[in-house]
């Protein structure tokens, strides 16, 4: 037997389809009041790292997570984020305290190209606000002390691979471009999103979202439970061939993918306690 109306088979199983679906919503891990609470506690952990050359030129500017790890207070970020400082540069770390912004000489301490990740130890100030004692130019002050109650995320808060679940909301913390980091208190912008894929067989999982150049090495953050899932590591980039008129390949242009790879926090603890 032919049936020679397809639209009407098509509408009957439209109906059909119709009479046995459910709402799908989607996943809602945190109410808006504890939203913004949770972006108020995570703020003071996030900071700006600016790579300068030698001659005190700015070159980048990347984020940092100050996490607290052996009775000490360390900086974690991206390795690629401070490699542009080598050999004669400087990074200067934008830190917040209670009377101001503060900035430090950090010196990298370790490093791990696999993981692209690199561990730093804050030294000199460098700058401070105008609502600080600035030293004179030309002058570096103290060493710089990072209160353990105000900045360090413990590693009791690092969510393991199994939380990092498909359609988790996720909240990332930093300065992409370099926003909020010129500020005479640093003030990193907050950008949600949604995990894409977990932790499978590599140390890696990507997120639904913008990541922007300056945002690597932002700390990102579970939306339910608050645990640092991970670290923004790179933009997932495609790009698209073109062809001038005589058919001569032109330069590809390159367009974010929508999709942010990160480094999971279970590698960076992993990093931080083989110290």
């Amino acid at each position: 037997m032919k049936l020679r109306s397809s639209g009407l088979l098509a509408s009957v199983f439209l109906c059909l389809s119709l009479a046995h679906s459910q709402e799908i919503k989607l996943p809602v891990d945190i109410t808006y009041a504890g939203l913004v609470k949770r972006v108020k506690e995570i703020k003071p952990s996030v900071v700006s790292i600016e790579v300068l050359a030698g001659t005190g030129e700015f070159v980048s500017v990347g984020t940092g997570c100050v996490v607290h790890v052996q009775e000490a207070n360390v900086i974690v970020t991206c390795r690629h984020v401070v490699e542009l400082a080598k050999p004669q540069g400087l990074l200067a770390v934008g830190l917040n305290t209670q009377a101001g912004k503060m900035v430090v000489e950090a010196y990298v301490v370790r490093t791990d190209s696999a993981l692209d990740l690199a561990l730093l130890q804050p030294g000199e100030i460098l700058q401070m606000s105008t609502s600080l004692d600035t030293p004179p130019p030309g002058q570096k002050g103290p060493v710089a002390s990072l209160d353990t109650k105000h900045y360090g995320i413990g590693l009791s808060v690092f969510a393991d691979d199994s939380a990092i679940t498909e359609g988790s909301g996720v909240l990332m913390v930093g300065f992409p471009l370099g926003l909020g980091a010129e500020m005479v208190s640093d003030r990193p912008l907050s950008r949600l999103g949604m995990v894409a894929q977990g932790v499978y067989d590599r140390p890696m999982f990507l997120v639904d979202g913008e990541a922007s150049h300056g945002f690597s090495g932002a700390p990102v953050f579970l939306c339910r439970s608050g645990a640092l899932a991970g670290l923004v590591a790179a933009q997932a980039l495609d790009k698209v061939e073109s062809f001038d008129d005589s058919g001569k390949r032109a330069p590809s242009v390159r367009y974010s993918a929508g999709l942010v790879s990160c480094i999971p926090a279970s590698a960076i603890k992993k990093f931080l306690e083989a110290r």
